[in-house]
């Protein structure tokens, strides 16, 4: 592990709720998703001032763009907080739909950008390893295509901001990009670890010894033990 990277995952760690800290799973997820959240609402943050500079003109639409970019900072921060990462994906959802449709407004609802935001949402909420996520972020991408085509073009053609849309509509398709590939390599990595720890225990129950490992899901630990016909909760295994 590169200094880099173990900087980031400790900084990221900070924001990982006690309750899935230990679950390597869910920890990597919500690491992950708050990354997912923080890139964006520093680009927000950053690019206001220099859109300030040289345009000097924030308009409704600009604005709630704006606000829309820095928003997922208090995500990320809810989700700290009450580790409900079903609630912050749903969030998540709303503001990229929001987000596409203040775009359509300007730049209409079949814009590459417009269009590739509304794809991210259900994208997104399959991360979230919820059923019931995965289908309300679908809903809400269905629901904001639909409010997208209605208003289509109500406030200008945008031409001058489809430069901008392109630019922001590229940052989140990178970002979850990469949470589809840390949540795919984080799968495989832990996959690996049951698949050894599951040999270690068939292996070491020929020989009539314990196997203790921690498998993360829930924060519930899965005891593989064999001890002669002694059962796991025996203490005589535990001292083993």
């Amino acid at each position: 592990m590169s200094p880099l990277h173990g900087t980031l995952r400790q900084f990221l760690d900070r924001w990982v709720h006690p309750d899935a800290a230990d679950d390597p799973l869910i920890a990597a997820r919500y690491r992950s998703f708050v990354a997912g959240q923080l890139v964006p609402g520093a680009f927000g943050l950053g690019v206001f001032p220099l859109w300030m500079s040289i345009v000097r003109e924030l308009g409704m639409i600009e604005a709630a763009a704006f606000a829309v970019l820095a928003a997922p900072l208090l995500i990320a921060g809810f989700l700290a907080k009450t580790g409900r990462i079903d609630i912050a994906e749903i969030m998540s959802a709303f503001l990229l739909t929001g987000l596409a449709v203040a775009l359509a407004m300007r730049t209409g609802w079949t814009s590459a950008p417009v269009l590739t935001l509304l794809l991210l949402v259900p994208i997104d909420g399959s991360l979230s390893g919820s059923k019931r996520t995965l289908l309300a972020s679908a809903a809400t991408a269905a629901a904001g295509l639909a409010i997208a085509a209605t208003l289509a073009g109500s406030t200008g053609d945008g031409e001058d901001i489809k430069p901008a849309a392109f630019a922001v509509a590229s940052l989140f398709a990178l970002v979850t990009v990469g949470r589809v590939y840390v949540a795919q390599r984080t799968s495989d990595t832990v996959a690996g670890r049951r698949q050894a720890l599951l040999s270690n225990a068939i292996n070491s129950s020929h020989q009539g010894k314990p196997v203790f490992g921690y498998s993360g899901q829930q924060n519930e630990m899965i005891v593989i033990a064999h001890h002669l016909g002694t059962a796991p909760n025996d203490p005589q295994a535990k001292e083993a």
